[in-house]
């Protein structure tokens, strides 16, 4: 199931003339397309003729594909081989790479931050040096131009090391990651990721130190309400 479109800000310098439409994001999370197309899925055009979705996207104004990454996903899909090429595909059509890594085998959200099997028994310096070497590599393969560290980690990442209750380790594995993307992609963005509005001046309070470009905030009526 394909994420609705989203729209997403970065800050610019103040003296921008027109700061909104040069930093403005308009994409689509399209990590389920390549397990999609596997079923041969047709995909039409508004004028009803055969088209690959990221030219459709483009021809509408998109400019960024946000992808989802697993650890070592039980299925076919989602892992690192598959986002790669998928990225690599986004690219030669001159779209940007928006990249959250969930840091798990499978989904990452506030209720469920599940540690990849291969690092649940790894001391807490073991787990926080994979990190940053697992980061590194995969910015390294993907060059993506905005990287989240952690997918919707409201209670932290990495759970039950990289708890939000546990404020220091959560804090170390984040600086982990992020110390790893600018070790190896300095123009990446980074962006720390919280799903709702309420209890984000709080979560972002506990961020504070920390080395990222951008507030990722997601907002779903049927979860967090509406007015």
């Amino acid at each position: 199931m394909f994420h609705p479109p989203f729209h997403g800000l970065q800050k610019d310098q103040p003296d921008d003339p027109d700061p909104v439409a040069k930093t403005l994001l308009k994409g689509a999370d399209l990590s389920a397309l390549p397990e999609i197309e596997s079923y041969s899925t047709p995909f039409t055009n508004a004028a009803g003729q055969p088209e690959d979705v990221l030219t459709t996207l483009k021809n509408n104004g998109c400019n960024v594909v946000r992808l989802r990454l697993w650890k070592n996903p039980a299925g076919a899909h989602g892992g690192l081989e598959e986002v790669k090429a998928f990225a690599q595909r986004i690219k030669s059509n001159n779209l940007k790479i928006w990249l959250a890594i969930h840091y798990s085998d499978t989904w990452a959200d506030p209720g469920n931050q599940t540690m990849p099997a291969g690092w649940e028994n790894l001391t807490f310096a073991q787990l926080s040096d994979s990190m940053y070497a697992y980061t590194k590599s995969v910015v390294q393969q993907i060059q993506p131009d905005y990287i989240q560290i952690g997918n919707e980690i409201n209670s932290g990442l990495l759970w039950p090391s990289g708890h939000i209750g546990n404020e220091v380790q959560f804090k170390s594995l984040l600086g982990s990651g992020i110390q790893a993307v600018r070790d190896v992609a300095p123009a990446a963005k980074i962006m720390i990721h919280f799903a709702g509005i309420d209890g984000a001046d709080w979560f972002f309070n506990k961020t504070t130190g920390l080395d990222y470009d951008i507030i990722a905030l997601s907002f779903y009526p049927i979860w967090h309400g509406k007015t």
